[in-house]
């Protein structure tokens, strides 16, 4: 479904996926995209399964699970940060949706680690993030979901 709404309104804000005829630029993105469903999603969204949604609906947080997810998530961030040690974004120099596919589940483990995108041995992470979360469009989602 976000594939289909960022190319309908592909001229309406912010591009997030490349011209469709391009097809290296939408190669990389479906990379990208692959990236953070296989090295990103899985790890942030046990932590927020974990620490949020388990107690949240009558569960218990299982320690041992929590840190593994985090242990994992810190990781797989290894690699991020040499993928963003050479450009900005996921996708290269702009954001893409595949950066905005990181936050919904991000924010979500930032909440339980607030420092988990803000390690000093990671300073290229830590900039992608303040970059994708302070952006205005996703601060009045998260207004607005308050």
């Amino acid at each position: 479904m976000s594939r289909y709404l960022a190319t309908k309104y592909a001229d309406q804000g912010t591009q997030l996926l490349p011209d469709l005829t391009d097809l290296k630029a939408m190669a990389l993105a479906d990379q990208f995209m692959s990236v953070e469903a296989s090295n990103f999603y899985p790890y942030t969204s046990g932590i927020a399964k974990e620490a949020i949604f388990a107690p949240m609906f009558g569960g218990k947080t299982n320690p041992e699970a929590l840190e593994k997810h985090r242990s994992d998530l810190k990781a797989k961030l290894e690699g991020f940060e040499r993928i963003f040690a050479k450009q900005d974004y996921l996708g290269g120099k702009e954001v893409g949706l595949a950066d905005l596919y990181c936050l919904s589940m991000g924010v979500l483990a930032e909440k339980v680690f607030s420092d988990i995108f803000d390690d000093p041995a990671k300073p290229n992470v830590a900039r992608w993030w303040k970059a994708i979360s302070t952006r205005p469009s996703w601060k009045r989602v998260a207004e607005e979901a308050k």
